[in-house]
């Protein structure tokens, strides 16, 4: 038979167990609840403040500033002529051995994926190309006058500029040189920045029409 003295201890024992349990009953439950804050935060800032989908656009890199939609002008006037004259020159800049390499940066960097596909087989279909190769010709252009912007708007809720080059297209050999005046007519179209091409803005189309008469020099 158990004394009162052992009975005593027994429930002093079961007390302080009963105790300890629920201390870590408690700081479980404190646990639990800082887990679900940091959880329910974690999703706030991955689904609502800062969605995955969306760019944290900045200003010279530095000060954060509002996305523009698609369907709103996002770019100077000079920078978007900038743009058309820049590809309108490295587009026609290549010779008969690195043609295809040098074609395809400048379409990667500024092209729509459509527009890619269009000026390769506008390309293609011109034959031009077939000409550098079997004579040996080096390709290079200048700009005749500035750069025009002829008409933008809206346009299958993308905001849209066409743009005109004029353009002195020169193919060399060793022996002579045919000049070519030329204006590409680019529709420039809003795009979301890309490490590629951090300007949002692509050429979705170019029209070349020939101008003057074509002239060849020694």
């Amino acid at each position: 038979m158990k004394s009162a003295d052992h009975i005593s201890r027994e429930v002093d024992a079961g007390r302080m167990m009963l105790r300890n349990q629920w201390q870590w009953i408690l700081l479980l439950s404190l646990f639990l609840l800082l887990s679900l804050t940091v959880n329910a935060l974690l999703f706030y800032n991955a689904f609502i403040r800062f969605p995955v989908k969306q760019f944290i656009w900045t200003s010279d890199a530095q000060a954060v500033c509002e996305a523009i939609p698609l369907a709103e002008p996002n770019i100077s006037q000079a920078r978007l002529k900038e743009f058309a004259v820049s590809s309108a020159v490295q587009l026609n800049s290549y010779d008969y051995a690195n043609w295809r390499a040098l074609i395809n940066n400048a379409l990667s960097q500024s092209f729509t994926p459509k527009g890619r596909d269009r000026y390769r087989a506008a390309l293609q279909e011109s034959g031009i190309i077939q000409k550098v190769v079997t004579g040996y010709q080096t390709v290079s252009a200048v700009t005749t006058d500035p750069a025009n912007v002829a008409e933008e708007g809206k346009l299958a809720g993308r905001y849209y500029w066409r743009v005109e080059v004029p353009l002195q297209i020169f193919y060399r050999t060793n022996v002579e040189t045919r000049v070519e005046r030329r204006l590409l007519t680019m529709t420039i179209v809003r795009i979301d920045p890309s490490p590629i091409n951090p300007n949002g803005i692509a050429i979705d189309s170019v029209i070349s029409t020939q101008q003057l008469t074509n002239q060849v020099g020694p």
